[in-house]
């Protein structure tokens, strides 16, 4: 008969009678609350959404909170700071081939920013989707 039981490990209580149980947990499901919990109403925290990249009941603390665009921010089983800044990047090779026009600085502390526009003419400024003339 098929009366036997799989139980799937700690922390996962699902069970299942006759054949093998499903032993994926979200941890989004139960974690996904603390990427917006503390955010101030308007902000890009306030946007941040959950990923879980291994559901495996054996896989945890790895879920993300992550930010909207153009952020790229996110952080590891916690919420992030999200900051507007499309050209935040942790290493200076991916931020000097990041096409939005990005670029690595040493002082006072090393770190990946926009490019300031340096055009002399206001449509060259206009033409540049990174550039607003004012």
């Amino acid at each position: 008969t098929n009366d036997w039981l799989c139980k799937c490990p700690p922390p996962s209580t699902n069970v299942a009678t006759g054949h093998p149980a499903e032993c994926e947990e979200d941890e989004c499901d139960t974690n996904g609350w603390k990427c917006t919990v503390d955010c101030r109403a308007g902000s890009l925290d306030c946007q941040q959404t959950c990923f879980d990249p291994n559901t495996s009941v054996n896989s945890t603390d790895d879920w993300k909170c992550v930010c909207p665009p153009p952020s790229s921010d996110f952080a590891v089983a916690k919420a992030a700071e999200c900051t507007n800044d499309p050209c935040n990047h942790d290493n200076e090779q991916t931020c000097l081939s990041d096409p939005q026009g990005c670029e690595w600085t040493d002082l006072p502390t090393p770190g990946c920013t926009r490019k300031p526009c340096v055009h002399d003419k206001q449509s060259d400024c206009e033409a540049d989707p990174l550039c607003d003339w004012s």
